[in-house]
């Protein structure tokens, strides 16, 4: 039966949604009195799941141990946690994570101090075995400092460090192949000058495993160096500044960028030459510090950094697209903070091969040290949103990166970073994940009252058709083919064949909607909220949930779902996720539906 809609307002545009569906959970018990968790960070494979390292202090602070854990994306759990160093002291731990979920955890240790690791393979094998001492990536007679990690999607890994010797700090590098040992590449900087690590995304590899490097010399000059078909180019000097950040596209093109008189500045490099003149990133009225960059794959970068005046201190972003010769205007995305906050800000930006990315700082309220999210996706960004416990102090007062998150091309979002949530005086390590989707917001509402009931089909048809001039939205799907479980406490084990792993972005046909309608019944009258969308094929059922990914109000095998429990007179957020055969869930498309 024809439908008249006696009510009809339309809403319809495209944004970016950032949902932390899960709340902020402790991965390991409160440290002891006096004791403390710190240097957090995070690596996630294709399929959501992710392993975290942090350093621990023991014995009232008396020396430092590494704990790792696991994180399962179809059990949404963390497993864990482990000590994996030795029996000396150790800090500054890095890991990374190739495209089939086996891991890399690298570290300081010992003294003097060398670079030790373990791997963590995806049925979760530690190697060396978790009873037995780590290994050391190269023997040295010189202390090793600030290792630095990254790897391509088939496991080809590639460290940086500083080692001391001759009066200064020099940037050596090693390789590793999947079941091979570390082969060391030696000096990478000039060694003639004092190097100087910046733990802000000094080393970058794409998938196919072309890397960059950029360190500091003599105190304010940044130089960088490329890794190609296995080996380092010889180091080139990029200007003078400090703090710099690199990002790298497919073809192993990028962005360096730095800080140089309080000013954000910037300069490509490709085919291997670097661009002569600097682009300038930041507003010249204000002092803008420690940037954080990011590029896809076809070579578009987004750049994260503090500004601040005399007054307050903000959070802001910028992005330049491949073919672009300027940043755009910088956009504000914190609140303000107080500009004498000195641990405010150090922002940790995350950006995957499509596009999309995440960042998170620290931002101080006046009364406590929170940790704030925001996402960027299509040009936009989103709402930030308030990730630790707006009571407690999050991450290390003392001025520091010591947190992180990451995404991963199906949009699965993971942030770390240690709190003191009840200002105990000992912080210990915190973690949420969320999901990025560009979604299509809509609302509709229609009042049937004095209609007869309609079919879904009939119903659907009538929205469809109301709605065939609105562009449709943007979803990103994981495929199916890998089965996830939890081994042994720790580790991650694939059930089944194992097919190549690429996340893909599907653009649906259909049309995503969600519409209140009133239906009267003869005692009472009740409020559904509707919701339809299009399938994207190879699906055993979809999983709807409320609010967020904690929430799970039902599933189903069509394309269409009522809700009769909504919240009266409130707007309400809905995520569809499928799930394929294998029991593999997507990241969700997001539905939002107005009241009557």
């Amino acid at each position: 039966m024809r439908l008249l809609f006696l009510l009809w307002s339309v809403q319809v545009f495209a944004a970016f949604n950032l949902t932390w569906g899960m709340p902020a959970l402790s991965l390991d018990t409160n440290p002891p009195m006096g004791d403390t968790d710190s240097n957090a960070m995070i690596a996630m494979d294709s399929m959501g799941n992710a392993v975290a390292s942090w350093s621990r202090s023991t014995g009232q602070g008396a020396s430092e141990n590494i704990w790792a854990a696991v994180y399962n994306h179809s059990l949404r759990v963390w497993t864990g946690a482990v000590k994996i160093s030795g029996t000396t002291s150790a800090c500054n731990s890095q890991t990374t994570v190739d495209g089939e979920g086996n891991a890399i955890f690298v570290w300081e240790e010992g003294f003097p101090t060398r670079i030790c690791y373990r791997t963590l393979s995806y049925d979760g094998i530690w190697t060396p075995d978790l009873s037995l001492a780590p290994s050391m990536v190269y023997s040295s007679k010189n202390g090793q400092t600030l290792p630095q990690i990254a790897i391509s999607r088939d496991g080809n890994a590639l460290l940086i460090w500083a080692e001391l010797f001759g009066g200064g700090h020099h940037v050596f590098s090693a390789k590793k192949a999947p079941g091979q040992p570390w082969v060391n590449l030696g000096e990478i900087s000039v060694g003639l000058r004092d190097a100087r690590l910046v733990p802000a995304k000094a080393l970058v590899v794409n998938g196919s495993g072309d890397g960059v490097a950029v360190w500091q010399e003599r105190a304010r000059e940044i130089h960088m160096a490329r890794f190609v078909k296995g080996s380092w180019t010889p180091p080139v000097k990029v200007a003078d500044g400090t703090s710099p950040s690199v990002g790298i596209d497919q073809d192993g093109d990028g962005v360096v960028i730095w800080s140089c008189n309080h000013s954000i500045l910037s300069k490509r490099f490709w085919k291997g030459q670097l661009s002569e003149t600097p682009l300038i990133i930041s507003h010249p009225d204000y002092v803008a510090e420690r940037p954080s960059i990011g590029v896809d794959a076809s070579g578009n970068a987004v750049v994260v950094y503090e500004r601040y005046n005399p007054m307050h201190k903000f959070i802001v972003g910028s992005t330049l697209h491949k073919t672009a010769t300027a940043w755009t205007p910088p956009i504000d995305l914190s609140a303000p903070s107080p500009a004498d906050a000195e641990a405010a800000g150090y922002p940790v930006f995350s950006m995957n091969t499509i596009g999309d990315g995440v960042v998170i700082w620290k931002e101080w309220t006046g009364k406590n040290m929170v940790i704030q999210g925001a996402g960027y996706s299509l040009g936009s960004w989103s709402p930030i949103r308030t990730l630790s416990s707006p009571t407690g102090n999050a991450g290390s007062f003392a001025p520091a990166y010591d947190m992180f998150v990451t995404l991963n091309d199906a949009g699965n979002i993971l942030a770390i970073w240690p709190e003191d949530p009840r200002n105990t005086g000992g912080q210990h390590i915190k973690a949420t994940g969320g999901v990025s989707v560009a979604v299509k917001e809509s609302s509709i509402v229609a009042d049937r009252s004095e209609q007869p009931a309609q079919t879904g089909e009939s119903m659907a048809e009538e929205i469809r058709l109301a709605m065939t001039e609105q562009p449709t939205p943007e979803v990103r799907f994981v495929p199916e083919g890998q089965q996830i479980k939890v081994t042994a406490g720790v580790g991650l084990a694939n059930v089944g064949p194992l097919p190549p792993v690429v996340a893909r972005k599907t653009i649906l046909n259909g049309i995503v909607t969600g519409v209140q309608i009133k239906h009267k019944f003869p005692a009472h009258v009740d409020l559904i909220n509707v919701l339809t969308w299009e399938s994207p094929g190879d699906v055993d059922h979809f999983n709807v949930y409320r609010g967020n990914l904690s929430c799970l109000i039902g599933m189903t095998s069509t394309a269409r779902f009522e809700d009769h429990q909504r919240t009266p007179k409130e707007k309400e957020l809905y995520l569809i996720t499928s799930v394929d055969r294998h029991g593999q869930e997507s990241c969700p498309m997001t539905i939002v539906v107005y009241p009557l």
